[in-house]
């Protein structure tokens, strides 16, 4: 009859003990500097300008501009359609 070999999960439990302490020093690191991590700007679109959107994106000559966005010529082509506010 074989025996059974204990699972050493020690091993494991230290390691992410050590990771989750690395990462509260990183924080801790960055509010004493006063560094943040970035967020990006901006909110979510209502669902009638991502309808916009997506009629403009399948048609070849695609309008300019849709309520405060314009799209930019030099990311767009014929697959994919790119419109910037820069207000946000």
């Amino acid at each position: 009859m074989m025996k059974r070999r204990k699972q050493n999960t020690s091993k494991r439990k230290k390691t992410t003990i050590n990771v989750l302490e690395k990462n509260a020093i990183k924080n801790e690191w960055r509010q004493r500097r006063g560094l943040r991590k970035k967020r990006s700007k901006g909110g979510s679109l209502k669902p009638q300008e991502l309808k916009d959107f997506l009629q403009a994106s399948y048609e070849k000559n695609a309008p300019k501009t849709i309520d405060n966005y314009i799209l930019d010529d030099k990311l767009s082509n014929l697959y994919g359609k790119v419109y910037v506010n820069h207000d946000l």
